[in-house]
Formats: structure tokens, C-alpha cells, sequence
């Protein structure tokens, strides 16, 4: 019986290979977008990163943050007017108070408004968005606040621009071919870029959902705090098909 048995699951299993033998199998790689007008939309949800990093200004062109361009000394140019450069890790930020900004050291729990030391612009213009600084004897303009309207058709809104220490330091204290004056050959700083990361990751992401026309819906979501997100923008299309104008998702954000 055992035998018996065994060799009927043998012939069963046999059978089954011989039946298959006569279709080919093949994987196809399938572009999520390449839908039809009766297919149901490919529905892509994004999270944006929107912590304290996205708030790094855009580096100028030119700066090679892989050479460390912190000069010697201890006295930090926020804390101490006139120090020998800038040492907080962390970085530094622009505020406004009384009308007028300041340069101030970010602290460890990363929230700018709870800053050490700050340094008042020599120059405040509300109005550019801008704080002029004479440190070191360079006088350099600083863009001091995010833009609140649309650029390219994108809004930055970040909620301040971060420095790092390596960026000041090369912009105020750095020497020879590698300074910012031997590279841009423009010594006020009025061409320095007054863009945030935030401002190019949502320009990357809207350039993606604009390509896609109306062949895919988007949402999106951004971190509001350690534990979670908030939605920005819920699943649907984020372009006008006549006008090519973004919609909500350019608002939101």
C-alpha cells in the first residue's frame, strides 16, 4: 500500500510538470504610471522630512564642506563681538527681536528661540529678508528669514535658516584661495543663496508629481514631532491639467 501510494503522488506530480512544461513564465517591469484613462491611479503617499537639518541654508557654490575651516582660537564671534571664529557644533540661526536680527548659537535641544548668546546685525532689512554682519573685518550680508512666497512656484517656509559653523567660518574667517572672497570675488554677500533644503526637497517632489500629470494621486505628510506626522496634503491629484498649476499641495506646506 505504501509503495502504491508513493508512486501515485510520483505520477500526480509528474503530470503537473508536463502540464506547465507548455507555458513560458516571465516578469515584466511595469511603470506604475503608465495607466490608462480606466485604470485606477497609482496612489503615492510621501513623507517629507521637516526637522532642524531641512533648515540649513543652501551652501554658495564654492564651499567644500570636507576642509574644516575653523581657525584657531576660543572666543566665539556670537558670544564674544569680535571672536576668533565660530565653534558650536550645532550651529547657529538668525532671529528677530525688536525689529531687528540676530545671529545666535543653537542650543542642544536644537529649538533656536532658547539660544545662549546672540550677535545684533550691524544692518537689519526687514524687507530683503536680510542682516549685514562685520566680523573679522568682512562686512557680509546674510539672507535672515525663509521666504514666505512662491519662488518657481514653490513656497519655502521653513521656519528659520540654519548655519553651520563650517559655512561661517569659511564666509568670515577663511584665508587664501579657499575663501569666500578668493572664490566668488564678491565680498558683500549679497549672492549668497537664500534657499533652505526644505525648499529643494519640495521642489523635487513637486517636479516628480507635476511630471505625472493625472496619472497619479499624492499625499503628503510631514514629521511635526518625535512621535508622528501631520498631513499636509491627503491623497489626491496636485495638477491642473489645462494650467499646470499646482493645487493644495503647494499651499499646504
Amino acid at each position: 500500500m505504501k509503495k502504491i501510494g508513493y508512486y501515485g503522488l510520483t505520477t500526480l506530480f509528474v503530470i503537473f510538470c508536463l502540464i506547465f512544461m507548455g507555458y513560458s513564465v516571465s516578469a515584466d517591469d511595469t511603470c506604475v504610471f503608465s495607466v490608462t484613462a480606466d485604470d485606477l491611479p497609482p496612489n503615492i503617499v510621501l513623507l517629507l522630512d521637516s526637522g532642524a537639518e531641512m533648515e540649513q541654508i543652501v551652501w554658495r557654490t564654492g564651499f567644500d564642506n570636507s576642509i574644516d575651516y575653523t581657525p584657531g582660537g576660543a572666543l566665539d564671534a556670537v558670544e564674544v563681538p569680535g571672536g576668533d571664529g565660530f565653534f558650536n557644533d550645532l550651529g547657529y540661526g538668525i532671529i528677530i527681536s525688536g525689529n531687528k536680527y540676530y545671529l545666535v548659537d543653537i542650543p542642544a535641544d536644537l529649538d533656536i528661540s532658547n539660544y545662549n548668546f546672540r550677535l545684533q546685525a550691524d544692518v537689519t532689512d526687514t524687507s530683503a529678508r536680510t542682516g549685514t554682519w562685520i566680523i573679522n573685518g568682512r562686512t557680509l550680508t546674510l539672507p535672515a528669514k525663509p521666504s514666505t512666497t512662491q519662488v518657481d512656484g514653490v513656497i519655502d517656509n521653513a521656519n528659520y535658516f540654519r548655519y553651520s559653523k563650517n559655512y561661517l567660518n569659511w564666509l568670515f574667517f577663511a584665508t587664501g584661495a579657499g575663501s569666500y572672497l578668493g572664490v566668488s570675488g564678491v565680498d558683500d554677500g549679497t549672492d549668497l543663496p537664500d534657499m533652505s533644503r526644505f525648499y529643494y526637497a519640495k521642489k523635487a517632489i513637486m517636479t516628480v508629481a507635476k511630471g505625472t500629470g493625472y496619472k497619479a494621486k499624492f499625499g503628503l505628510y510631514y514629521f511635526t514631532n518625535t512621535t508622528g506626522g501631520s498631513q499636509a496634503q491627503p491623497l489626491q491629484f496636485v495638477v491642473d491639467a489645462k494650467k499646470m498649476a499646482w493645487t493644495v499641495m503647494e499651499m499646504a506646506i
